[in-house]
């Protein structure tokens, strides 16, 4: 802590500099740096990933196989996917020529359950208007291009990256051709789509209205229905015009094979390390949880692959290693103290009526928390992989995940069931389920440990707690109601009030000045703004009603000579944001992000709490304390 701040500025006119100015100071970037850099968030990552690379060298059920089927040399990868593409371009070429439609339709549902997404594709999740139960959805495809003109970038690219997969199979000359026909296809699919409303049917009335038989297509996915399942059908008639799409052998031919090779491709994984791995999207996406200063190896690549395919598995099993009967304990009773902070500040907000309060009270009392990681130990029992076969794992896992989701439909959904990455280093709320989930990943010190005094505790994660709670009742969550439906909490007047407060919040943080003449987009933050705000305050309030029934842990100067308990309290929550970033994230970030700049997440909410302004004896109107405030949560 002490190290990370500038004690040379007035914490009452920049309390970020004040906080984190000698950490940033030591820590330029240029734009050539890692974008953004947290050193709390990173030393979790740190610690996460020697956890990760112990997990991959145990001999735990699947993980070991699939890891050592990643780091084979690149050549015997390349020769498994050859002869995994040659068997599927058999598969194709009788689909094409051969098969009836009957079969072509299983066939269809197993490619979709391996992850070949070529003509159709099926979800399952919650609707809005009924998150209590799993619905199923039956769609197109989803189509590689946004744009039919063969003039524009993205068309003379696609081509060009479908020629070069045909090249290496075909003669340079033929290639060409194959790639305008797979593209030619996708064009098809594009036209024959219907942007009509959701359809709700049966299975079998589906596929009488269409001559489509869908239950072949789930039946071949792995689902034990009947028929008589009501579905939700997206673009229904496009399915009825699939005949007219399959009108040109060749073309299909070409396509599915672009399709099968596409699939294959995307789950490549020796493009990763090394400098292109840097420029590759989908390495982009299996190093995500990766700290910035890893260097790309294959061993480091491909434990991350693991974990992104298995993610669910992966967090279960790191979780024992992180989570233990005190962590749940310890934070079960702080996010319950955080909540009754909360509940207790809601009598002092006078732009609240009573029917309002009432409601807010109630959905407050439903929130539930969900902590660490998802239960799926049964959910790989009928996995086969082999730790040779890297692309058969790929397609295995798959057909595995694809077919335990499908046969999550039509039930009610659990929610306490845990949605999310397990190692990721964040916490969400899900108005959905009124939860707030809290993942293995960011339960681990600095931000987390169950040794760690009460005060850190608190003012760390006790802070993500306040925060996602906060999100329940924000501009966004406040339109749900305790049980997840679509329903306002509040009374149009009530509304009203909130919205001025709410609107009164995005000016203040649009005087924020980012970079050159940039300023903070206020409305586009507004509901973190307003979680960060929440988090503060309750957080902060909570750590006082623990203090005030056990008693002080520390006397005032005693961890920081110069500074009192409060103080202490107030420069960890802050510090929790030291970040650099360099200018090229900030532009990104301003122009996407609904989070302030990480400066603003620190002077923001704390310059809105009047607590702060006490603490630190800020004169009337100085940067941190001024002359009115917002008044929300």
């Amino acid at each position: 802590m002490l190290a990370y701040r500038n004690t040379s500025v007035d914490p009452c006119q920049d309390f970020f500099e004040y906080a984190c100015g000698t950490y940033v100071s030591n820590h330029p970037v240029t734009e050539t740096s890692p974008y953004i850099y947290i050193p709390a968030i990173s030393g979790i990552q740190l610690t996460t990933d020697s956890l990760l690379a112990k997990m991959v060298s145990d001999p735990w059920p699947y993980l070991n196989e699939i890891y050592s089927a990643c780091i084979e040399p690149e050549e015997v990868q390349m020769s498994e996917f050859w002869k995994t593409f040659s068997l599927y371009q058999t598969q194709v070429e009788l689909f094409v020529y051969e098969w009836p439609q009957a079969t072509q339709e299983s066939v269809l549902g197993a490619w979709i359950s391996q992850g070949i997404q070529s003509f159709a594709n099926v979800a399952v999740y919650p609707l809005n208007s009924d998150p209590h139960i799993n619905q199923v959805y039956v769609y197109p495809a989803g189509n590689t291009l946004n744009s039919y003109d063969p003039n524009s970038t993205e068309y003379v690219r696609l081509v060009g990256e479908i020629t070069e997969f045909f090249t290496q199979y075909e003669n340079p000359q033929q290639a060409v051709t194959d790639a305008l026909l797979a593209i030619g296809v996708e064009a098809s699919i594009a036209s024959s789509v219907n942007p009509a409303p959701i359809q709700t049917m049966t299975i079998n009335e589906a596929a009488t209205a269409t001559g489509f038989n869908f239950m072949a297509l789930f039946e071949a996915m792995g689902a034990n229905w009947t028929g008589d399942e009501v579905v939700n059908f997206i673009s229904l008639d496009y399915f009825t015009n699939l005949t007219n799409i399959f009108s040109d052998p060749t073309a299909i031919q070409k396509f599915l094979e672009w399709k099968v090779g596409q699939a294959a491709i995307d789950n490549t994984v020796s493009w990763c390390w090394g400098p292109n791995g840097y420029t590759y999207e989908n390495c982009q996406n299996i190093m995500s949880d990766a700290p910035d200063s890893l260097v790309w190896t294959q061993e480091a690549v491909c434990r991350y692959y693991v974990h992104n395919e298995l993610t669910d598995y992966v967090g279960l099993i790191l979780s024992y290693e992180i989570i233990n009967g005190d962590v749940y304990d310890d934070i079960r009773n702080m996010t319950e103290g955080i909540q009754q902070a909360f509940g207790a500040s809601l009598k002092n907000l006078t732009w609240l009526d009573p029917v309002s309060l009432a409601n807010v009270t109630e959905k407050l009392s439903l929130v539930l928390q969900i902590i660490g990681h998802p239960n799926v130990l049964d959910k790989y029992t009928d996995l086969d992989v082999d730790n040779m076969r890297f692309y058969h794992n790929s397609f295995a896992i798959s057909a595995v995940q694809t077919a335990y989701n499908l046969n999550q439909a039509f039930v009610p959904f659990n929610r306490s069931d845990f949605q999310f990455d397990p190692l990721i280093v964040n916490a969400f709320y899900d108005p959905i389920t009124n939860t707030i989930n809290f993942p293995a990943g960011i339960l681990e010190s600095p931000m987390f440990s169950a040794r760690l005094p009460k005060l850190f505790q608190y003012s760390r994660l006790g802070y993500v707690v306040g925060h996602e709670n906060t999100h329940g009742f924000d501009n966004q969550g406040s339109h749900y109601d305790g049980y997840g439906n679509y329903n306002d909490i509040l009374d149009p007047t009530t509304r009203a009030n909130f919205n001025n407060n709410a609107q009164c919040l995005a000016t203040y943080y649009s005087q924020y000045l980012a970079y050159g003449d940039v300023y903070v987009n206020g409305t586009q933050t507004l509901p973190e703004n307003i979680a960060d705000i929440g988090g503060v305050k309750n957080s902060y309030r909570a750590y006082q009603n623990f203090v005030a029934v056990n008693g002080p842990e520390y006397d005032d100067y005693e961890l920081i000579p110069e500074l009192t308990t409060n103080q202490v309290f107030q420069l960890s929550q802050a510090q929790t944001w030291c970040a650099v970033s360099n200018q090229a994230y900030l532009e990104f970030q301003i122009q996407n992000d609904v989070h302030s700049p990480a400066k603003f997440r620190v002077l923001g909410p704390l310059s809105q709490f009047i607590e702060f302004a006490n603490n630190w004896n800020c004169p009337a109107g100085s940067p941190m304390n001024p002359a009115s405030r917002c008044s929300l949560w």
